[in-house]
């Protein structure tokens, strides 16, 4: 399943960039329906270019109220695994 979200950032594109590499669980904290958010691996597999795999616990209270005597705890987790690549990233 795939999914994509926009959102409007008004902060410098560098800070944001390094930000979500480098700081991803702390931006569990700002966000409501998710509890935690785990690296549980990183490896730099070229220079610039880092491998991060992280797991992601939601809640359930973001969910429609009439499905959440359903969910199970499995269904609130995912597995990221997200490439880095700094040379691709053009901030102009």
């Amino acid at each position: 399943m795939q999914f994509e979200i926009r959102e409007v950032v008004r902060h410098p594109h560098e800070r944001v960039y390094e930000a979500l590499r480098d700081q991803m669980t702390q931006l569990a904290a700002h966000l409501p329906g998710i509890d935690r958010i785990t690296e549980r691996e990183r490896e730099a597999i070229a220079p610039g270019k880092q491998r991060v795999v992280t797991h992601w616990q939601a809640n359930a209270s973001t969910a429609p109220r009439a499905v959440r005597p359903f969910l199970r705890p499995s269904m609130t987790q995912w597995r990221d695994v997200a490439t880095w690549d700094d040379e691709i990233i053009n901030f102009a």
